[in-house]
């Protein structure tokens, strides 16, 4: 695909967003009232500890998503109005809610490079065994020899190839994936009735 064309989607995506006085992207929300904004599971919480309705997290993050680069602003259009304290709680609760997300993100990149540095360290230490195994194979050895000696070098391989590919690949997407949770959770959140 070429650079146009993917520029000319990209922009025909933009524009189903209108755009604040400020120049940046409004993502609008509209509820009946505030509770619909949460899980309803847990009557008793208060807002700044209730879970966010899955549905709503799910639309943010594939709008951000959508949006890219750009800055945009959440708009809650609520039927039933919300005084300033219940505003105030809602920003606290979405802005909590996405740190807390980032942090999981945050505990699983960290732990995929724990198993990267696993996996490396494995696969050397499989390949210096497999290097000695092999340095002092002869002709005259076992075939269960000349095997293990092949199937340690494999082995080392396959456990280098997949510290490589977490390397190279597999954390990239969990690094923007945190990113995204972060600016989120930082995002200006308004209110109109």
């Amino acid at each position: 695909m070429s650079v146009a064309i993917i520029h000319r989607m990209n922009t025909r995506i933009l524009e189903r967003y209108r755009r604040s006085p400020s120049g940046e992207l409004v993502l609008d929300i509209t509820a009946a009232r505030a509770e619909e904004l949460y899980n309803d599971f847990d009557k008793q919480a208060p807002y700044v500890i209730k879970e966010l309705d899955a549905d709503l997290v799910d639309y943010i993050i594939d709008s951000a998503q959508e949006l890219g680069r750009e800055p945009f602003i959440i708009s809650f259009n609520l039927e039933m109005a919300c005084d300033e304290h219940t505003q105030s709680r809602i920003r606290t609760s979405i802005g909590n809610y996405f740190l807390y997300l980032q942090e999981v993100q945050q505990r699983a990149l960290q732990k995929s490079m724990r198993t990267t540095g696993l996996f490396m360290l494995l696969g050397f230490g499989i390949m210096f065994l497999s290097v000695l195994l092999n340095q002092n194979v002869t002709e005259g050895s076992a075939v269960i020899i000349h095997v293990l000696a092949e199937g340690l070098t494999v082995a080392a391989w396959v456990a280098l190839w997949q510290a490589i590919a977490n390397l190279l690949i597999d954390w990239w997407p969990e690094w923007k994936q945190a990113r995204q949770y972060e600016n989120i959770s930082k995002t200006r959140i308004e209110f109109k009735e």
